[in-house]
């Protein structure tokens, strides 16, 4: 998805995107990548602490970016009807301001226009998960409804991982990374090939320290999800703890080079630079000695 590449941590990008806006007002791309934008800023605006460790200036910025972002979303809708990248947005505005049933109504409005749409459907299954107000039944229900439109578009049929995938994330989270591991291994087998799969597995085998197997992984993710910022992250951070401090800068490089500075991404990039040049020196002691 193009437009995916505004979800970035520049801010040299706004006034860009806002003046190619003004120049372009009849451009449904200028007023999505902008839209896209604004979304990544709400999430920078409200910082990622639990609500009660998050104050109501932060909420009240978010909100006004989502506002900005859903404005500049629904002029990208009237321009151009069709636009699956721009629905998802206003789902994710719902499932952040109104809640679970909110956004799950409103990805049901936009599936009436693009049903066999993967990336609106994927926004809703979140919205549908228990850590949201829903539950597995419905998240099951809706993945088999996805089913009919399969032959339209066949990325649909990982959405009948997105329960076991929810499970496996749950299980990581309490540190149970071998359970985690079995249930995305047989996610990936039966349901297919996804990045967020093998991201998720691969998080889970640098958890237990098995390097080379987190790498292959977090490798076979970037190639079905080219690119992405989260994945080269993460395996920047396992090449760190691997010793392939060289890969792991051209990896950290390429993530910032797409995503946009960020600080933990610097810090990262910092550890790895310290690392290549205490190796390099001792290099050269050894050849000195």
């Amino acid at each position: 998805m193009a437009f995916e590449a505004f979800d970035n941590s520049d801010h040299g990008l706004d006034p860009l995107l806002e003046q190619w806006v003004k120049q372009s007002p009849g451009s449904y791309s200028a007023h999505l990548a902008w839209a896209t934008l604004l979304f990544a800023r709400d999430g920078q605006a409200r910082g990622n602490k639990w609500a009660s460790q998050t104050t109501e200036q932060q909420f009240a910025r978010m909100r006004a970016f989502f506002d900005q972002g859903a404005t500049e979303a629904c002029a990208a809708l009237a321009l151009n009807p069709k636009l699956a990248w721009a629905y998802g947005l206003l789902v994710e505005q719902q499932k952040g301001e109104a809640g679970p049933g909110a956004c799950v109504q409103a990805g049901q409005s936009a599936l009436k226009q693009i049903p066999a749409s993967y990336e609106i459907r994927i926004r809703v299954m979140s919205c549908l998960e228990p850590r949201w107000g829903g539950s597995y039944q419905a998240m099951d229900w809706f993945a088999r409804q996805a089913q009919t439109f399969v032959h339209q578009n066949p990325r649909l049929v990982v959405l009948k991982g997105f329960v076991d995938f929810d499970r496996a994330d749950r299980f990581s989270a309490n540190s149970q990374y071998v359970p985690a591991i079995v249930l995305l291994t047989h996610l990936i087998a039966v349901d297919g090939d996804h990045g967020d799969f093998y991201r998720a597995r691969g998080d889970a085998f640098n958890s237990l320290q098995r390097y080379a197997d987190a790498i292959e992984d977090l490798r076979r993710a970037d190639q079905l999800w080219p690119q992405s910022p989260a994945t080269l992250e993460l395996l920047a951070n396992v090449m760190l703890r691997a010793g392939k401090y060289k890969d792991g800068l051209n990896a950290i490089n390429l993530a910032i080079q797409i995503g946009g500075p960020r600080p933990d991404d610097e810090q990262l990039r910092t550890s790895l630079l310290m690392q290549l040049q205490r190796t390099s020196q001792a290099k050269a002691a050894a050849g000195g000695d």
